[in-house]
């Protein structure tokens, strides 16, 4: 398999006590920042795009060391790759089929799961592994199967089947047992976005009607529940904690307007402030719910991706030096944030963007400032 090196990162240190002067510094080196009680900020890496024409990222390993996606070369196709800061991108290459779409990694990054795309348009799903390589799962039933969560161990997947008619189930998969239907939920199609670290809450949507989604929660003992619009009139899942209490997402409005949410079963859901932007959802939470990775869209349709923590609250990551950035994942300690920046000529790089432990403190987000 062929391997790449990323291009030398870029790493910035922010001091607020000199008139926000950037610095430009070695790659992923953090120092110490001016003002008082601010001993670590965000480190900022462009990993590039890997030798292909774009890259994108979709998953990211527990500690946020392991990064894995897809490359796009210049023919079209897509291969699956899976990038460490040890020894850099492994082109996993098309898995069998004509593209590859990669949606998710194991807590040690060793287990990679997505969906391999056929000539026909038809698809599998894949679980690839450091030590056995690659595992088509086939289509589970359906004429078409897609996958977009995974459990800490690698051990369940969920997402959706395709049927004969063109309706989607939602579908829980796992290693010891197989697949399990969970069906369409009462709605007319559902589909699994996202699930909790020991696999046993799956998190999706539903959809009712036309421009009428709402979100479900399904446990083995409980099964599925409707949690509703969320007030308002659609609503979507994308994210959920490890114990499966915290779910993230977005709710759309009559207006058109789209908001980021954090719910939880205690406190019920909880919007996210749009520091300026006309919609924002949020993809992604830490392990303990207490961090979240989404995006920003302003007027201009630019999109920024932000972080928020319940200590300092949103935090606006700005463009990472592209026309566009957005944030597709978040490490489960809640310090690294991936994505893919859009350039002007409509390339893409994956980035990364890590944070010091006291960025999780209470004030320290808040005080950060805005990244541009």
């Amino acid at each position: 398999m062929k391997r790449f090196q990323p291009k030398e990162s870029r790493s910035y240190n922010l001091l607020e006590a000199c008139g926000r002067l950037i610095l430009a510094l070695l790659p992923s080196i953090l120092v110490a920042c001016a003002s008082p009680g601010l001993t670590k900020q965000r480190a900022f890496r462009d990993l590039g795009t890997f030798g292909g024409r774009s890259a994108l990222a979709w998953g990211v390993s527990a500690d946020g060391s392991v990064v894995v996606g897809e490359i796009v070369y210049s023919d079209n196709s897509s291969h699956a790759f899976r990038w460490t800061q040890s020894t850099g991108v492994e082109d996993l290459g098309t898995l069998g089929g004509k593209f590859v779409s990669v949606t998710g990694v194991s807590a040690d990054g060793k287990v990679v799961v997505g969906d391999i795309i056929f000539g026909d348009n038809t698809s599998h799903i894949f679980r690839w592994t450091q030590s056995g390589g690659v595992q088509d799962l086939g289509s589970l039933g359906g004429v078409a199967a897609s996958v977009s969560g995974v459990s800490t161990d690698g051990s369940v997947l969920v997402g959706h089947t395709v049927l004969g008619d063109g309706t989607k189930h939602a579908f829980r998969w796992t290693l010891s047992n197989g697949v399990e239907d969970l069906g369409s939920i009462g709605g007319e199609w559902a589909w699994a976005t996202a699930v909790s670290a020991d696999g046993s809450v799956v998190v999706g949507n539903i959809l009712l009607g036309k421009n009428k989604v709402h979100v479900f929660r399904w446990t083995p003992s409980g099964g599925a529940r409707d949690l509703g619009a969320l007030k308002g009139q659609s609503a979507w899942a994308y994210g959920i904690s490890a114990d499966g209490s915290v779910v993230v997402g977005s709710v759309m409005y009559a207006d058109a307007t789209v908001h980021a949410y954090r719910w939880t079963q205690s406190g019920g859901t909880q919007y996210l402030a749009l520091l300026g932007g006309k919609s924002a959802w949020a993809r992604s939470a830490s392990a303990d719910g207490s961090a979240i990775a989404g995006n920003i869209m302003f007027g201009d349709k630019s999109v920024h991706p932000f972080r928020w923590t319940r200590s300092g609250g949103v935090q606006d990551l700005g463009d990472l030096g592209g026309k566009m950035a957005s944030a597709t994942g978040m490490s489960a300690d809640g310090l690294v944030v991936v994505g893919e920046i859009r350039f002007a000529d409509g390339t893409n790089h994956v980035f990364t963007v890590s944070f010091g432990k006291e960025a999780n403190q209470p004030n320290v987000a808040q005080r950060m400032g805005k990244y541009s």
